[in-house]
């Protein structure tokens, strides 16, 4: 399976934050599994945006660091 560049960045900045990838996926009700480095299945649309809401961050924000690492 090909790695997700948005779980990628997700875990990057729970990391960057000090946010623990157990707390978040409590607060979102999310398999605590796909937050971990060697996640086999990456986030759902709408995990990702309960993510987003958990840890206020807005989508489009996510989409426009993405968009910025690949210039």
């Amino acid at each position: 399976m090909e790695k997700s560049r948005v779980t990628d960045y997700l875990l990057q900045y729970m990391k960057q934050h000090q946010i623990s990838a157990a707390w978040a996926a409590k607060e979102a009700k999310i398999d605590a599994d796909k937050l971990t480095e060697d996640y086999k299945e990456p986030l759902l649309s709408d995990e990702f945006l309960e993510l987003c809401v958990v840890l206020h961050i807005r989508p489009e924000d996510v989409m426009a660091a993405l968009n910025t690492k690949n210039e």
